[in-house]
């Protein structure tokens, strides 16, 4: 399973450097050019390794179209990938052991995603950002098989780095926070083993990240609880993304798809759109009318609207000139979406679940000839229980390198190497065949 995701990550990735953030990278290395690490995108600039680590998870998130661990909850294998990617070149790391380290990162990312509970999520702190710099320094601690000591430290150090807030939703900074957390994870890493000290708790003492951080129903010890099995990758298992926007999204957009396969209307036949979230569930839809392909991806209006215009959903789905087409400000008009009680469903821990999977939703649409059809979707597409396929996998990933006119050719060659990774001695030789570097 971690193959898959590693490689569905990695094809995110690619996309990413075609999205609005890239040209800002590109222009930021401009002005801060270091030398060492080689990126592995286009413009091939010369970097540092934490600066290589930020870019690569920034790119990752660039287009939300990458990984959703519930149990963070966050976005962590863009993350991890782009802090490991950054220390490819100074440190061998096969396949196998690039497998290793990614269980391990989203272990520990769950494991403390949990212990703070959705109440740090809810008060507005982006856990991608905040806990997704455990992952990332989990699995360097792993493959450069880190003493106690030095682990210790880089975790104390990386508690005053961990950085991401909800509100930048829908602009370029939130993609900011995965690659904030690769480059902290690898600072602190480095810190600490030039000695730099910081508290052994840290963590979870009097005034350490989980009672900064937390909600009174925090809880450190909870992150020990589970331990003994299953890995969190098998259960609750890691979402994949089908459609590049907001989690919480994907299942009214899947009940839309399947409503318009099963009524079979026209787009001028659409009396209106209306959908029920489960409590909760609309806390990240924060635009009704976006402006720009950023802010039309937390926009749960905008993503009924499209669906019902263009009958699909795909990367340009979220470009500015899709949204600011006339007939997507006619369908606006026309859909309407709220909370409601009803769609709490029977789940026991409905308020530990997170806004992509707690309850369900139901869509119904009214035609102008008086017909009406209701549909419920449960679970989201690539939900760990209906993940996608390699198939799926490698079709969302040929996706992501058509759009940075990746040659597809070389595509292929990289999509085949990682989905063998167990047979890959060094995965810098994955990308170099397809990079002249």
């Amino acid at each position: 399973m971690s193959a898959r995701i590693l490689t569905d990550t990695l094809g995110v990735m690619i996309a990413g450097t075609t999205s609005e953030i890239a040209p800002v990278l590109w222009r930021y290395l401009d002005l801060d050019r270091e030398t060492g690490h080689p990126l592995i995108f286009e413009p091939f600039y010369e970097t540092g390794p934490e600066t290589a680590a930020w870019t690569y998870a920034s790119l990752g998130a660039a287009i939300d179209f990458d990984d959703v661990l519930s149990m963070m909850p966050g976005h962590p294998s863009a993350i991890i990938l782009g802090a490991l990617l950054a220390m490819a070149d100074t440190h061998c790391i096969s396949g196998p052991r690039l497998i290793d380290a990614h269980i391990v990162g989203l272990e520990v990312g769950a494991r403390i995603g949990a212990g703070l509970g959705l109440g740090h999520y809810n008060q507005g702190f982006h856990a991608t950002g905040t806990v997704g710099i455990f992952s990332a320094l989990a699995a360097l601690g792993r493959v450069l098989v880190l003493d106690t000591t030095t682990l210790e430290s880089a975790f104390g150090i990386a508690c005053s780095m961990a950085s991401g807030l909800n509100r930048n939703f829908g602009t370029m900074t939130k993609a900011m926070h995965s690659g904030w957390a690769a480059r902290s994870a690898m600072t602190a890493i480095c810190l600490a083993r030039a000695g730099l000290t910081a508290s052994a708790l840290a963590l979870e003492g009097a005034a350490g990240f989980f009672p900064a951080f937390g909600t009174p129903e925090s809880s450190a010890s909870r992150t020990m609880q589970g331990l003994e099995g299953p890995w969190v990758i098998n259960e609750p298992g890691v979402s994949l993304r089908k459609f590049a926007c907001y989690n919480a999204n994907q299942r009214p957009m899947q009940a839309l798809l399947d409503l318009k396969a099963q009524m079979k209307f026209e787009v001028g036949e659409i009396e209106r759109i209306d959908c029920l979230m489960p409590p909760g569930a609309m806390q990240g839809s924060i635009y009704c009318a976006p402006v720009t392909g950023l802010e039309a991806k937390f926009s749960l209006h905008y993503v009924l609207a499209a669906g019902a215009l263009d009958g699909r959903y795909g990367l340009s789905t979220f470009s500015d000139e899709a949204v600011s087409r006339s007939d997507i400000a006619h369908m606006l008009e026309r859909v309407t979406a709220r909370e409601d009680p009803s769609c709490r469903g029977s789940h026991p821990d409905f308020e530990r679940q997170t806004p992509g999977t707690r309850g369900f939703v139901q869509l119904t649409i009214t035609l102008k000839d008086g017909r009406q059809q209701s549909v419920q979707v449960h679970t989201s597409p690539g939900h760990p229980s209906i993940g996608l396929t390699w198939l799926e996998i490698e079709e969302k990933f040929m996706d992501c390198a058509m759009t940075a006119d990746l040659d597809n050719a070389y595509a292929q060659t990289i999509f085949s190497a990682m989905s063998h990774l167990d047979d890959c001695q060094d995965i810098t030789s994955i990308y170099r065949r397809a990079y002249s570097i």
